[in-house]
Parts: C-alpha cells; structure tokens; sequence
C-alpha cells in the first residue's frame, strides 16, 4: 500500500468518523428530549424512562455556586486570617531578566 492509498484512506475514515459523530449527537439530542418529555422522576429530580430492554436515565444537573473571589478575599482580610488562607506564588519576570542580560 503506498502513501497517496494510505492518507486517501485516512482522510476518508476522519468523513466518516466526523459524520458518525453528527449521527450520535443527533440520537443523543432526541433520546435527552424524549426522556424529558416522558420520564417519571424520582425524589433527587432524576427522571427516568423503561425503552425496552435498556432503563434510561437523565440525571438532574445541580449548578455549584463558584466563590466570590473578591468578597472572600475581603471576608478574610477583615477577619484578620488573610495572610494564613493566601498564598504567593513566585514566577519569573522575564522583562526585569531580559533587561538584566541587556544591562550586564
């Protein structure tokens, strides 16, 4: 088998690949809106749905609240315990070295 063969096929099989993965996203799209539509939900919000010999299950998606960066940074600075819940990280500063080479 020669090059040209072996990257025609490659570049056939990735079409391929691409659209089976369209295919997927499409029955996976239609099969979260059935579930949705028809499932029964349990107590935790989890719906659920018999399809023949297969259980099918949408799971509840819970969003975490994400910290306040800003006001925990406050919180901790008022309470005095800043300096044991921070951390510094040192990093390079690539300018001020540049310029010492320059310099020296």
């Amino acid at each position: 088998m020669d090059i040209e063969q072996i990257t025609s096929q490659y570049i056939d099989h990735l079409e391929h690949a691409k659209r089976l993965g369209e295919i997927i996203e499409e029955y996976k799209k239609r099969l979260i809106e059935t579930v949705d539509a028809e499932g029964d939900e349990d107590e935790n919000g989890h719906r659920w749905l018999s399809a023949g010999r297969f259980l099918l299950q949408r799971q509840r998606r819970e969003s975490r609240p994400v910290l306040d960066h800003a006001k925990a940074t406050e919180w901790a600075k008022e309470r005095g315990i800043w300096e044991s819940v921070s951390k510094t990280i040192e990093v390079l500063d690539e300018d001020a070295l540049v310029g010492y080479v320059y310099e020296n």
